[in-house]
């Protein structure tokens, strides 16, 4: 017996394409700067990949997920140059607001698309205990609830022509006219039988959500019958809502008392700045929320660059809030020397909401910044939150070790 299978196709979004979990250009992903850098740019000698070790379109997607646009047919060893200029340039590797848009866009309509379908290859279900419609028998919410054969056999019987609804009428097979007659029937089984609930790969993200689902259509297809089996699936929907909102990456203003503080900082820093004129203006923040609401982030600082997160809960205030980190990161200047986390590498962020002008501000001090000691920072919020693609084990002893 085959199955049937809703396919659910991948979303266009201009140049790309998404299953639920990000951008795919020519069915590639995007590689994380640090993956990227360690197989372009290796060190501790180390081996990275050759040209030939990716295909074309391979490192085509690298450079347009970068905002490095290139042409189709451009050779992969500009395409591989690009790159590596890109690593070596502190803040060289982010990713272009308009692709993050893009890559927003691409998750909603995915899943907005995947929903339908799901509701779609769910409404066969609701008409189970119900006879197919194939079979040319009518519902018992017809006008005429007669069959043809119980119309047959009523008008040889005494004064059986105008009553249809007298006694219920047998057929050979045994069933009757009652409620409980077609749930019984043949047709009905085949019908049931031919829905199967069987659903491909849609991508990190999607999957268990799909499974979530099939698995409860073939819980309550096995238990329910008749008129109960479409109220028990019609909660579906209302657990597909939750599970999706649990995988929603992005914290948001209604998500959390806290979700005011998630978004991308343009970041000002006197000290690194007197120190290292050459590394420019181009320092940035990126705040978000880990699943227990705690602080999670990634800085660009020009000499160093790394992540932090907060080890204790985020403290209210009736302007803003307070957070404590920690932190590690990676020298940008003199070999790109990862700085593992210490006890002694921490800092407090304040942020502030100003009601009179909307604008969001930050204020903070890292401790045991390479050269400088202690370093004092003060920002504004120009954006949304973007990807934070860096981990903690990126910057790990392990890692300290590779370079």
């Amino acid at each position: 017996m085959a199955n049937s299978q809703p396919v659910v196709p991948p979303v266009v979004v201009e140049e790309f394409t998404c299953v639920g979990s990000g951008l795919l250009y020519e069915s590639y992903p995007r590689e994380s700067p640090a993956d990227l850098r360690s197989l372009l740019l290796p060190t501790g000698g180390k081996n990275g990949i050759s040209d030939r070790d990716r295909s074309q379109k391979w490192w085509l997607a690298q450079n347009k997920f970068y905002g490095l646009a290139q042409a189709k047919a451009t050779p992969i060893g500009t395409l591989r140059s690009k790159l590596e200029d890109a690593l070596r340039i502190p803040g060289g590797m982010r990713v272009p607001e308009k692709i993050l848009n893009l890559e927003s866009e691409g998750n909603r309509r995915y899943n907005e698309l995947l929903l339908h379908v799901l509701k779609e290859t769910q409404s066969p279900q609701k008409g189970a205990g119900k006879p197919s419609t194939a079979t040319g028998m009518p519902s018992k919410k017809t006008s005429n609830p007669n069959p043809p054969k119980a119309a047959a056999s009523a008008s040889k019987g005494k004064g059986a022509t105008n009553k249809p609804s007298g006694k219920p009428a047998t057929t050979k097979g045994g069933g009757t006219s009652s409620n409980s007659g077609p749930a019984g029937r043949p047709a009905t089984a085949k019908a049931t039988k031919a829905t199967p609930r069987t659903m491909p790969n849609m991508g990190l993200g999607s999957f268990e959500l799909v499974e979530e689902i099939v698995v409860r259509t073939k819980f309550t297809q096995g238990k329910a019958t008749g008129a109960s089996a479409p109220r028990k699936r019609g909660r579906s929907p209302d657990r597909m809502d939750e599970a999706s909102s649990k995988k929603r990456a992005r914290p948001d203003d209604e998500a959390t008392d806290f979700g005011f503080i998630c978004g991308t900082y343009d970041i000002s820093a006197p000290e690194i700045l007197r120190e290292w004129e050459y590394v420019g203006d181009n320092l940035q923040l990126v705040i978000g929320l880990d699943s227990e609401k705690r602080l999670f982030g990634s800085f660009q600082f020009g000499i160093l660059s790394g992540v932090l997160r907060s080890p204790v809960d985020i403290e209210p205030r009736a302007d803003g809030a307070n957070a404590k980190f920690e932190w590690c990161g990676r020298e940008e200047l003199r070999g790109s020397e990862v700085y593992p986390h210490k006890p002694r590498m921490k800092g407090v962020l304040r942020f502030t909401r100003r009601k009179r002008d909307g604008r969001h501000t930050i204020k903070g001090s890292m401790e045991a910044v390479p050269t400088l000691g202690k370093c004092d920072f003060t920002g504004e919020r120009v954006g949304e939150l973007m990807v934070i693609s860096e981990r903690w084990e990126d910057y790990s002893e392990d890692a300290y070790e590779e370079f």
